[in-house]
């Protein structure tokens, strides 16, 4: 577990990294202590509008809705993310697109 540890952490802190530059105005993240999932929760429902502007920059994440049962998020401002995913490079400008999506969203709403 120490190996695997080692193999996910780098990649968890350059989620977090980037997320940093959200305000607690727009959302919030949570920054597990064990699993492979940190999730984001906008204060407005945007969710579905974050994944399709992810979407059309090329980047594809967890659908909205995928915490929730049947896959209906209620307020539509819950996602997930999976780091551990991708590599490292193809974090870090996931990421950036990320972000970007959540705050484009954000300002459209």
């Amino acid at each position: 577990m120490v190996k695997h540890a080692e193999l996910v952490k780098p990649k968890f802190e350059i989620a977090y990294q980037a997320l940093e530059v959200i305000g607690s105005d727009i959302g919030s993240y949570s920054k597990p202590t064990g699993g492979y999932f940190i999730t984001f929760t906008s204060q407005k429902p945007i969710a579905s509008r974050i994944v399709e502007l992810c979407k059309e920059a090329g980047v594809l994440i967890t659908p909205a809705g995928a915490t929730f049962p049947h896959g209906i998020d209620p307020k539509d401002n819950t996602l997930r993310l999976a780091p551990t995913f991708v590599d490292l490079d193809e974090l870090k400008d996931a990421m950036d697109v990320f972000v970007t999506a959540i705050q484009v969203a954000d300002l459209e709403a």
